[in-house]
């Protein structure tokens, strides 16, 4: 019984090293794992800070947060169509103090009207980052209509 769980706590924390591990919360409790979350919410755990060029590339929220790129990834086609998709953003803090953000962003069609929204939130430590991200779904037809993901401010 020791070895097979020494076995898989090499699996999974021996893959975090080298790529991104995925801290999930479900029903209050935190699991680690290489794979994303099926539910509840989830945490990328990177091996670095964003770099100034993924900082680039995205925007100044508040004085002391700081955005990346948000980014997409459709995931799969559920079983009655839907398209399920990942999203995810990092947010790096400069400030001496933890800072709670909560973040929406807007799907627009290119005329600008909106499709649907997404939510990201969580607390970013002092003088640290990290990385939120969740998934949800879509109708086929909307997620076709999608131009681009703008931030609500």
């Amino acid at each position: 019984m020791a070895v097979r769980m020494f076995v898989i706590f090499m699996l999974v924390f021996s893959g975090a090293a080298y790529a991104g591990a995925y801290k999930c919360e479900i029903n209050g409790k935190t699991a680690y794992q290489s794979k994303p979350c099926t539910d509840g919410k989830q945490v990328i755990l990177t091996k670095s800070r964003p770099t100034e060029a993924e900082l680039d590339l995205g925007e100044q929220y508040s004085e002391h947060i700081r955005l990346s790129k948000f980014v997409v990834r459709k995931d799969r086609v559920g079983y009655f169509g839907d398209i399920w998709f990942s999203y995810k953003v990092t947010a790096t803090n400069n400030s001496d103090k933890d800072e709670k953000v909560i973040l929406t962003y807007n799907a627009v069609d290119k005329e600008g009207f909106y499709i649907d929204s997404v939510i990201l939130s969580g607390t970013i430590p002092a003088k640290s980052y990290k990385t939120l991200t969740d998934s949800n779904r879509l109708k086929p037809d909307d997620y076709r209509k999608i131009y681009q993901w703008v931030l609500d401010k």
